[in-house]
């Protein structure tokens, strides 16, 4: 299924559409200048993370995979970098008994196109969110949990979800909260 992205304005008067629905986009964060965002765009051949103007005009791919996903991208508090997930094993991320999902943390300097890693497995390492000050970064995982191995408990992943903080530069790794509970799309 595609979906689109609009603008709405705040009284709901005006509404305007920026991207059509021929990719899945998925959550746009906008610059901190508030004239352009950065979406997540997948298709079934490749998935992207696109730079868009505020008026659609102009859009600018900054980083595009034909074999992982490229998804959740956040926006630096001071406008140097992209935060994003990137989901290996395929253009897919949905769990089964044979396919163990795989995401990490990646951080895209804006100046340089240079992307690294700031997490490394194991499981799935996700939905990152900056801190005010763009030096630390919370999400969500399940690295401590067990792999699953049957379909039943599939229906329970997201139970094992636990917040992380960990700094920009990949070090600092903590873990947060520690329960059976889903904790899930953590926020500063």
């Amino acid at each position: 299924m595609a979906h689109g992205v609009a603008i709405v304005e705040v009284d709901g008067a005006d509404t305007r559409m920026i991207l059509a629905d021929s990719a899945n986009h998925r959550c746009p964060t906008w610059a901190p200048d508030g004239k352009r965002f950065v979406v997540s765009a997948n298709t079934s051949q490749q998935s992207a993370l696109v730079e868009v103007s505020i008026h659609g005009e102009t859009t600018k791919v900054l980083v595009a995979s034909d074999s992982t996903i490229l998804d959740c991208p956040q926006w630096s508090p001071d406008g140097r970098s992209i935060l994003y997930t990137v989901g290996h094993g395929g253009l897919e991320y949905l769990p089964r008994p044979d396919h163990e999902i795989l995401m990490d943390l990646h951080i895209l300097d804006l100046a340089t196109g240079a992307s690294r890693a700031i997490t490394s497995g194991p499981g799935m390492n996700n939905y990152g969110r900056w801190a005010r000050d763009s030096r630390w970064i919370v999400f969500q995982s399940d690295r401590h949990a067990s792999p699953f191995t049957d379909t039943l408990a599939l229906a329970h992943f997201l139970d094992s979800l636990e917040i992380y903080v960990i700094r920009a530069d990949g070090s600092a790794l903590r873990r947060i909260t520690t329960n059976t509970y889903f904790d899930a799309h953590p926020s500063w």
